[in-house]
């Protein structure tokens, strides 16, 4: 212990940014069995979620405001990553849960746990409540007032019936090599906007002079800032994709970060340009994909891949969600198979559950990608950062702080909105 102390001060002394740069992060062996390219497309599909159906929606705030509120996100993103990547090579911890213990103490440890929880939790709810949403879409039965035209019932029945299963296996390998969906279903995606606004140009031609807006500072405005901190979220699964990367050092690190959030900033814009030309105003408080015909075979083609795609994402968020709460109550101690599948079960209905309790999206995406997802993926990196480095560049320790004081009115912001909508579904309005 003593030894390490000594060794952690000298590095203290002599390290500048550009040894940094060169040193492993790491300070044990790793598999170091990736390339780079593998380990971007895993954060890449971690970072594509529940926020891009909701990309398009945020355009009716108008298109230079979006594309500024994006490009801010995806700085901040860059930026928390990189904190979060060389806080875990200056304290030696290579997870959440590691680094808050060695910054704030075991005896907070419950936060962290807490605060995962939440956020896996409130994604869950968002996967479940599109499926509730899309699914009647695709069979055609969105129009029906009986039971097979109820988003609620879709909701439950597509959680127990195709993701509660998954929810239940006890290796992720096999949901990791199905993650590659998430940017298949991106591109799908592009490819449907693309299609239709090429379509309905060329048949009713481009005037967008009565419609097309740059800056609206709307309710779109403050959920853009909910949804683009979803966006960028791949922050739970960063070291795991750092460990398997060939010489995981503090460089490539940077490398892979900076190639993931320019990856998804571009992805994500080009989806709601295309999008918000074609439709315009016609773009309500959900996913796009609700506004377009669903009769045609392209969109049928593209409702079915972002289901799958949202089938496989509840086991995913939820993996991290069951092993908070496996470490709060039981101590971190290996889960039994009843008890894994038993907490396992309990979230995924829980969180179907209250998907089906509402149909107003935005009041999810406020409260989860307005609140809890800010916390834990902004605020917390810069913490670590600010409590850990070591001598590091003012400019570098300044833009952490403003990290910080940015998220705390941000989650104001979008925590005002939420009680709003709140009441607002109270009185009826929504």
């Amino acid at each position: 212990m003593l030894n390490e102390e000594l060794l952690d001060n000298e590095m203290a002394l002599t390290d500048t940014p550009d040894s940094i740069d060169e040193q492993l992060i790491f300070n044990e062996p790793m598999p170091e069995n990736s390339t780079l390219f593998d380990s971007f497309q895993l954060l890449l599909n971690t970072a594509i979620g529940s926020g891009t159906l909701m990309v398009p929606y945020c355009y009716t705030s108008g298109v230079g405001l979006s594309l500024l509120t994006s490009l801010l996100f995806a700085t901040i993103g860059y930026f928390t990553l990189n904190f979060m990547a060389e806080s875990g090579y200056f304290a030696h911890k290579y997870d959440y849960k590691g680094l808050f213990e060695h910054t704030f103490g075991r005896d907070k440890l419950w936060i962290v746990n807490v605060m995962i929880l939440c956020v896996q939790f409130g994604a869950s709810m968002i996967y479940c409540h599109w499926n509730g949403r899309l699914v009647p879409k695709l069979l055609g039965t969105d129009g029906r007032s009986d039971i097979l035209g109820s988003t609620s019932f879709w909701t439950i029945i597509i959680c127990v019936c195709c993701s509660l299963p998954l929810v239940c296996l006890k290796s992720i390998h096999f949901l990791e090599r199905l993650a590659v969906v998430s940017t298949f279903a991106i591109l799908l995606l592009i490819a449907h906007a693309g299609y239709f606004m090429f379509v309905h140009i060329s048949k009713d031609g481009f005037d967008p002079q009565h419609q097309l807006k740059f800056f609206d500072f709307n309710a779109a405005a403050i959920t853009g800032l909910s949804v683009n901190s979803m966006a960028y979220n791949c922050h739970l699964n960063l070291f795991t994709a750092i460990e398997h990367m060939k010489k995981p050092t503090v460089g490539r690190a940077r490398k892979l970060t900076s190639l993931t959030v320019c990856t998804s900033y571009i992805l994500y814009n080009i989806f709601g340009l295309f999008t918000y030309f074609d439709l315009f105003k016609t773009i309500g408080r959900g996913s796009s994909l609700e506004y377009y015909d669903n009769g045609h075979i392209f969109t049928k083609i593209t409702l079915g891949g972002i289901i799958f795609m949202l089938i496989l994402s509840v086991p995913l968020v939820i993996w991290a969600a069951r092993k908070s709460v496996n470490s709060m109550i039981f101590k971190d101690t290996e889960p039994t198979t009843l008890r894994w599948i038993t907490i396992g079960t309990i979230i995924a209905i829980g969180s179907a559950g209250l998907a089906a309790s509402s149909d107003n999206v935005i009041l999810f995406f406020d409260v989860v990608g307005g609140f809890f997802t800010p916390t834990i993926i902004f605020f917390m990196p810069a913490l670590f950062y600010i409590k850990n480095q070591r001598n590091e560049p003012k400019w570098k320790i300044a833009v952490a702080y403003a990290i910080a004081a940015f998220t705390v009115i941000a989650v104001i912001v979008c925590v005002s909105q939420a009680v709003e909508e709140v009441i607002d579904t109270f009185k009826g309005k929504k």
